[in-house]
């Protein structure tokens, strides 16, 4: 398993009295949390950071259930509705689009 943290730029030597930026992403493959430490050696030092991120998934259930939506008999030229839910169960907002069957 990947630890989900990846560093995105070059080092580059630093000047005195210079700052620079390390460019991180984290991109979980599996929906817990990771941890990670990060070093930076020098000649005559070391520092290090704590990384932690949560990979979560987004997800949503439908009703009925089951995945079937019987309309029953319905005469042709009449119509009939339905109700169905879509409940987001993540810990967080998601957006979702619904593909038409037509």
């Amino acid at each position: 398993m990947k630890c989900g943290f990846n560093r995105l730029n070059a080092l580059r030597t630093i000047k005195p009295n210079q700052t620079i930026s390390i460019v991180l992403s984290f991109e979980p493959e599996d929906e817990c949390p990771f941890h990670q430490k990060l070093r930076v050696f020098s000649e005559t030092s070391c520092v290090s950071v704590a990384l932690k991120g949560n990979g979560v998934k987004p997800e949503v259930q439908i009703e009925p259930s089951i995945g079937l939506l019987n309309t029953g008999a319905v005469f042709i030229g009449e119509h009939s509705e339905h109700n169905m839910k879509i409940m987001n169960i993540s810990k967080f907002q998601i957006e979702f689009n619904i593909k038409s069957i037509r």
